[in-house]
């Protein structure tokens, strides 16, 4: 029934193709390495090929593209159909993908230029797929609670679905190393949360222990907990993650990637299997497909191929997700219904 599956974590930036790079340094006159005469040539410099020893090595490629494609119009909006279409071709129904509008603005286009631009592109490339994708904005935690905070609050609040726009919530994204709640974080949520009544994400739980999972809950109001696989490193937080059904965004590729959980090749043991084992609520994500030369399609196939997921298995992460969505309570329950019918449950 053509498009199905619900995803809750990836990364915009991440999804940017060399093409778009390499046409959009050729347009601004950037200089790039040595030897690449053609876009095939920065696929080493934008995508992982093997396990790195940290989150912060994988990082290091957004360091090379983003300069290249920040504060140009034509590359950003690239940028955004072929992401519309790249969720087309994985059967991916419902997106709510992330960014941060700062890291792409410059001189020409201020971050919030960006977020409108970003937000029209989307809603026009998602009708033409016969697709939803919805915003969350993106703080970093090297900001440490800084002004480009409190302007993410403030875009998606102006943005957000209380004023009929595409933005349904706010992430705080990079290395749990940076910082915590206790630089500043904390007031940024808590007012994000009960004074303006914004949904929140954080990355948590991947480059640091479960302490930072309990941060994220108690001290920065998360209703998601992105990655999260240092859950299972403690049995309390374990069964509070099922108790109170929060959702963990699961990346099955970027978690060994990153080098997030502790693999060598036993999928059984992994996170995600032991998720499953555990009743706990999470589903499938790609986090950065390009950067990660990964697919979602591809993303379903190893928890069915490595995992042992059946089927149903798989369709209720969809389901899950549909419900853990940040949509308003009426297109949640839409939402829901539709990807039902669309898996034929």
């Amino acid at each position: 029934h053509g498009c199905y599956a619900v995803e809750l974590h990836c990364h915009l930036d991440g999804c940017v193709t060399p093409e778009i790079c390499y046409a959009a340094a050729k347009r601004k006159g950037h200089e790039l390495p040595p030897k690449c005469r053609y876009a095939d040539d920065l696929v080493p410099h934008m995508v992982c090929s093997s396990k790195h020893d940290s989150l912060n090595d994988v990082l290091a490629k957004f360091f090379f593209f983003m300069p290249l494609i920040a504060d140009d119009a034509i590359a950003i909006k690239e940028l955004c159909i072929s992401f519309a279409r790249q969720q087309y071709q994985n059967k991916v129904y419902y997106t709510e993908v992330r960014y941060c509008p700062h890291l792409l603005a410059g001189s020409t286009l201020n971050p919030e230029q960006v977020l409108l631009l970003i937000l029209d592109t989307l809603r026009e490339a998602s009708a033409y797929y016969g697709i939803i994708i919805k915003s969350l904005l993106c703080c970093l935690r090297p900001w440490k609670a800084d002004k480009r905070a409190d302007e993410i609050v403030a875009f998606a609040i102006k943005y957000g679905k209380h004023n009929g726009g595409d933005v349904v919530g706010i992430d705080l994204a990079s290395d749990e190393h940076a910082s915590n709640s206790k630089d500043g974080w904390n007031a940024i949520f808590k007012r994000a949360k009960y004074e303006h009544n914004l949904n929140i994400t954080i990355h948590a739980g991947e480059a640091c222990g479960a302490e930072s999972v309990w941060d994220a809950l108690d001290n920065m109001y998360a209703d998601r907990i992105g990655h999260g696989y240092a859950v299972v490193q403690d049995e309390v937080l374990m069964n509070r993650m099922r108790r109170e059904k929060i959702h963990l965004e699961c990346c099955p590729t970027s978690s060994i990637i990153c080098n997030s959980v502790d693999h060598e090749g036993e999928w059984m043991k992994h996170p995600i299997a032991i998720f499953k084992q555990h009743a706990l609520n999470y589903g499938i994500n790609s986090d950065d497909p390009v950067v990660l030369n990964c697919q979602y399609q591809g993303e379903v196939d190893i928890i069915r191929r490595k995992c042992g997921f059946s089927k149903w298995d798989v369709a209720l992460c969809w389901i899950r997700a549909a419900e853990a969505s940040f949509l308003n309570d009426t297109e949640k329950r839409k939402l829901v219904q539709d990807v039902m019918s669309r898996i034929q449950v």
